[in-house]
């Protein structure tokens, strides 16, 4: 079940499962503007990253374990689980040019973070 968040919540006291599904938000722009700015504060930037950087990696290996699994298709209904394939793709692709865009920003933020 997915965590509801309110915007009244501090990073800190979220589970490794919480903040991975606030990351989620964020890149999807619907995640509290409090807890998004909380997000980009320097001392979560790392955390930010990894999380962005695990989402992309899981993104990338779905991506490829359902390529692989429309081959196994090969034959009756083919055509439909590739047009399946190819719809779900597009979704997936678009969300990793999110993911990506967003990786990008918490990356200038480490960099420029004087640590």
């Amino acid at each position: 079940m997915a965590t509801i968040f309110t915007g009244d919540e501090d990073l800190e006291d979220l589970s490794h499962e919480d903040f991975l599904e606030l990351v989620n938000l964020d890149i999807r722009g619907i995640a509290p503007e409090s807890l998004s700015n909380q997000l980009r504060d320097d001392d979560y930037a790392v955390e930010w990253y990894d999380a962005l950087c695990s989402i992309k990696r899981k993104i990338e290996h779905t991506i490829v374990r359902k390529r692989a699994d429309l081959a196994t298709k090969l034959g009756i209904d083919y055509d439909y689980h590739r047009v399946e394939f190819l719809l779900w793709r597009g979704k997936a692709l678009d969300f990793l040019y999110n993911v990506e865009r967003v990786l990008a920003e918490a990356k200038r933020l480490l960099e420029s973070d004087p640590l």
